[in-house]
């Protein structure tokens, strides 16, 4: 019996039926590999492609404010104000319409928390730093430096290459 065992296993079809279908085994292995590291990279940059699509929706939703701020220089302020309010319905996520509503409101402090506003939430909008330089500003014209001093060493720190930083010197000298 034992003999008869060792034929029928030891048989060379069978070792070749074995070798075949161990390569095959293998290739598959194989296959299965190649395809996962591809679809692991399809994967990857769908992610990418995701993500780029995602920011440059962000970017969209900000407003060129320039405009406005040009209207509000030649005194049409009330234009400005009825803009604004078209602006805020259409983009609402827009970090450069908190800047154009403080720069158009009357009161003071009111306009403090909205520039405040836009530092907290959006330090890496086009307009924080003109933010952080009205806020010096209105301190600094009320007469309470200390406060005005935190605002602008605030602004030399976290904008080191802002161009307001100049105008806050120069606005120190000519007092």
């Amino acid at each position: 019996r034992n003999f008869i065992w060792r034929l029928h296993h030891d048989h060379p079809d069978r070792k070749r039926r074995y070798c075949s279908y161990s390569i095959n085994k293998l290739i598959c292995v194989k296959h299965f590999l190649v395809c996962y590291s591809f679809m692991k990279k399809i994967f990857l940059i769908f992610l990418f492609v995701i993500s780029i699509l995602t920011a440059s929706q962000i970017v969209a939703q900000e407003v060129d404010i320039v405009p406005y701020l040009k209207m509000i220089e030649q005194g049409n302020i009330e234009e400005a104000k009825t803009k604004l309010f078209e602006l805020k319905t259409d983009y609402p996520k827009s970090s450069n319409l908190i800047f154009l509503e403080g720069v158009l409101t009357e009161n003071g402090q009111d306009a403090i928390v909205l520039y405040q506003t836009l530092v907290e939430k959006y330090p890496k909008s086009a307009y924080a730093d003109a933010a952080i330089y009205r806020i010096y500003s209105y301190y600094f014209a009320l007469g309470l430096y200390n406060t005005a001093d935190k605002n602008i060493n605030r602004l030399k720190k976290d904008y080191p290459e802002s161009p307001y930083i100049k105008m806050a010197a120069a606005n120190v000298v000519k007092n």
